[in-house]
C-alpha cells in the first residue's frame, strides 16, 4: 500500500481502493489486537502463576524478535546465577 505525507505531517493513503487497504497497518487494529490478547488468561506449572497472551511469562514466548530477546537475557541471567551445590552425604555402604 501507497502512502502519501500531508503537509501537516500526516499520512494518508495515495489511493481509496478497499481491496488494497491493510487493516493490520492501523493503530487502532493493534490496539483492539492488544486488548485482545489481554483478555485470554492461562496458567504457567513452572511459574505457578497466571500470565495473559498480551505479557506472557518466560516459559511461553511466542517467535517474535521481541520475545526471542526477553527469553536470550533469562537465559544469559541463568548462566550468570549461581547454582546450589547439594551436600552429598557418604554413609557407609553394605560391604565397607
Amino acid at each position: 500500500m501507497q502512502w502519501i505525507k500531508l503537509p501537516n505531517g500526516k499520512w494518508k493513503p495515495a489511493n481509496k481502493n478497499p481491496k488494497e487497504f491493510v487493516y493490520e497497518m492501523t493503530h487502532a487494529f493493534k490496539a483492539q489486537r492488544q486488548a485482545r490478547l489481554a483478555k485470554v488468561w492461562f496458567y504457567c506449572d513452572l511459574c505457578e502463576k497466571k500470565y495473559n497472551l498480551k505479557d506472557p511469562c518466560v516459559h511461553h514466548l511466542s517467535d517474535s524478535p521481541e520475545h526471542q530477546k526477553l527469553y536470550a537475557e533469562y537465559r544469559k541471567q541463568l548462566k550468570n546465577k549461581p547454582t546450589q551445590t547439594k551436600e552429598i552425604i557418604k554413609t557407609k555402604g553394605l560391604y565397607d
